[in-house]
């Protein structure tokens, strides 16, 4: 849905971060290998964020990664919250649920949106570990537990919101879920931990009802 990529392409460039686009076909039956251009982006970068185009980044999140104090940093980690907003029951009991925070210090494996990788760590890593590392959570948690304590910015603030949104849910893998917009009615208060991301959960709500009549 054009309106969800909308929503998280303002709180990206609220953050202040830079957007290098990978198109991912929903119904791609294998992953697409990140051409050699946008790989030259990304050595270019001072950090890389792994990021779905729904997911939301906090406003405060690139200042945090620019901070001198964490220049020498290889990996940084950060709680983000994950919202699932659909109704197959098979995933979820709750339509609405929210599930626990990510801890950044002892969640074993990263979400996309909660890591990123700095200059330091990418120009030690081969294009195709690279790819890997943004690409595959596993990967990335497997390169977490490599790197030393010394060079691993760990952050306690939930800095990211990983959307889960019955709207952009379908894939080769859920080709079966019921793609149909969910009611956020009753919903509307004490829904995200992170304050920044409650005007984002507005909007999410305002469009929901504009496109189901209020219902």
């Amino acid at each position: 849905m054009q309106e969800l990529q909308e929503l998280a392409l303002r709180s990206w460039q609220a953050s202040g971060a830079q957007v290098i686009r990978h198109a991912m076909p929903a119904d791609a039956p294998h992953q697409v290998p990140l051409p050699a251009k946008v790989i030259l982006q990304l050595r270019a970068a001072r950090w890389v964020i792994s990021i779905d185009d729904d997911d939301w980044l906090a406003p405060d999140l690139i200042n945090a990664l620019e901070d001198p104090a964490i220049s020498r940093a290889w990996l940084a980690t950060w709680p983000s919250q994950l919202i699932y907003i659909h109704p197959d029951q098979h995933r979820c009991t709750d339509p609405f649920a929210i599930l626990p925070e990510t801890q950044a210090s002892t969640c074993p494996k990263l979400v996309r949106s909660s890591y990123a990788l700095s200059s330091h760590m990418i120009r030690r890593l081969s294009d195709q570990e690279l790819e890997l590392a943004l690409m595959q959570h596993g990967e990335a948690s497997r390169w977490r537990q490599q790197i030393p304590r010394g060079l691993r910015w760990e952050s306690s603030i939930c800095h990211a919101v990983h959307l889960r949104h019955q709207a952009t849910a379908g894939s080769t893998f859920y080709g079966s879920l019921d793609l149909r917009l969910g009611n956020f009615a009753g919903r509307r208060s004490g829904f995200v931990r992170a304050n920044w991301a409650t005007k984002l959960l507005q909007e999410l709500d305002a469009m929901h009802l504009e496109l189901t009549g209020g219902h």
